[in-house]
């Protein structure tokens, strides 16, 4: 009897020192202050991006006789339609030149200078909302300081930013001046901006305007801290090669491993409004129609390999030779298209021109000046401090932690339990505060893991305490 006893003691002993284990371990398997994101660890997916920005061209791929073949045209109620297979384009598709520019000293292109100037960054700080407008700061070349009167000489492309244009990618914006003087025929081909010790992109996007001394890119990058950054900024400049053409469909022209055909006009098209997408390995392209007193006209090329940052101008000529003003342009794809507010049968001639030459210019930046200075020596990533942040659904949390994290993608596991970030009341706002603060909230209940090894953002949810242990003991009984 005493030892049944006994054993029963030592059993619920037993019993109860499990539970204690798994509650223990439940407990600390959701500790966040193990929580830890490097800021200088390089991320694998950013050193392969690098090096193929930074590496040689690709050779020219093989002459595809059916290219062209593969465009399908047609239309329904509301658009015109393009639509072709879904390539992947070689990274390098044109020749360049690598060079390297120190900020603020002139570099001799193109029979002329092209020299970096100034960067200004905007973002909300904790005084404010999105209904707010963010005001730029202003730096020189040197990262010192400007004032709005030393800014206006240079020609700026915006003074402040809209508190909506933070609605899709709340991060800081940022805007990159060059002056040039005197390069031939010089075009703006992009810009890419990376963190210099994770080597991650940055960039995911970016807008540009030019005048005839200045050129500002604006972008938006998801960077709160003080870190070494490299641009790459592409252009293209002559001399240059020029070529005429029908307004025809199948007329174009052909240099080197490039090629342009004219495969479509669209006469009623809204010159406003485009869209592209990709299904069933297909590249879709739509031209929306417009309203009578809105219509004009949309030239779509279609262009190998790529249409991306292709050197090529287009301009439309009259019957007298005179040019006729476009509306804009987009490209995405294989496809370019230009908008002209103008009757078909004014246009006579297409000119194209096409820049021979063409660089990738590198400057080092030892950072971005004018970021929050809680952030100028930063260890952890999770420790980064947020000014002002509003976030729209849940979705969109886990991508602001995934980007500010430098990482590329983000996975649960697990089931989630009752009460926690999916019942939160959209928007959701945070002031004066870090990313691990917001991580608590998106990460409540589970357990978050940065892994930089996969660039993943891993948030696994465990199973409940009480499921674990009857599976467990379970597990016990079936043994003994």
């Amino acid at each position: 009897m005493k030892n049944h006893r006994y054993r029963k003691i030592v059993a619920t002993i037993v019993i109860g020192l499990l539970l204690v284990g798994i509650l223990l371990y439940a407990i600390f398997s959701t500790s966040r202050g193990k929580w830890h994101c490097s800021p200088s660890q390089p991320r694998p997916s950013g050193m392969e991006t690098w090096e193929k920005v930074t590496g040689p061209a690709q050779p020219p791929e093989e002459p595809n006789e059916k290219f062209f073949a593969d465009f399908t045209i047609r239309s329904d109620e509301e658009n015109f339609i393009v639509e072709y297979p879904s390539r992947q384009p070689p990274d390098n598709p044109y020749d360049y030149e690598i060079r390297k520019m120190t900020p603020g000293e002139p570099l001799n292109i193109g029979g002329g200078t092209l020299t970096f100037c100034a960067l200004g960054a905007a973002y909300h700080d904790a005084n404010q909302t999105m209904e707010d407008d963010a005001a730029y700061r202003f730096y020189d070349a040197e990262l010192q300081s400007i004032t709005k009167e030393q800014a206006e000489k240079l020609k700026v492309y915006n003074f402040t930013e809209r508190g909506g244009n933070f609605r899709h990618r709340p991060f800081p914006c940022v805007q990159l001046g060059l002056r040039h003087k005197g390069i031939e025929d010089l075009m703006f081909q992009g810009i890419r901006v990376f963190d210099a010790s994770t080597k991650k992109e940055l960039t995911g996007g970016y807008g540009s305007s030019g005048g005839k001394e200045y050129h500002w890119f604006n972008t938006r990058v998801p960077l709160w801290h003080r870190t070494p950054v490299d641009i790459v900024i592409e252009v293209s400049y002559g001399p240059s090669k020029t070529f005429e053409f029908a307004p025809r469909a199948g007329e174009g022209f052909r240099e080197g491993n490039f090629e342009c055909r004219l495969i479509c006009v669209f006469e009623d098209a809204d010159i406003y409004s485009s869209s592209s997408s990709s299904g069933d390995n297909m590249m879709i392209h739509e031209f929306a129609k417009a309203k009578p007193d809105k219509a004009g006209l949309r030239f779509v090329f279609a262009c190998r390999p790529t249409a991306s940052k292709i050197p090529v101008t287009f301009d439309f000529l009259d019957s007298d030779g005179k040019l006729l003003h476009g509306y804009g342009s987009s490209t995405s794809g294989n496809i370019h298209n230009r908008g002209l507010k103008q009757p078909l049968d004014k246009v006579a001639r297409i000119r194209a021109r096409y820049r021979t030459q063409r660089q990738r210019i590198l400057i080092h930046l030892p950072y971005i000046p004018g970021l929050p200075e809680q952030n100028n020596a930063i260890d952890d990533l999770f420790d980064v401090h947020i000014p002002y942040v509003r976030l729209h659904d849940t979705g969109q949390v886990a991508n602001f932690l995934r980007q500010t994290l430098q990482l590329r993608v983000s996975s649960q596991t697990g089931p989630v339990p009752p009460g926690i970030i999916n019942s939160i009341r959209f928007p959701i706002e945070f002031s004066d505060t870090t990313v691990r603060e917001i991580a608590k909230i998106y990460a409540e209940g589970g357990n978050l893991k940065a892994d930089i090894e996969s660039e993943r953002l891993r948030l696994e949810y465990p199973l409940p305490l009480m499921t674990r242990l009857k599976l467990f003991l379970e597990k016990m009984f079936r043994r003994n």
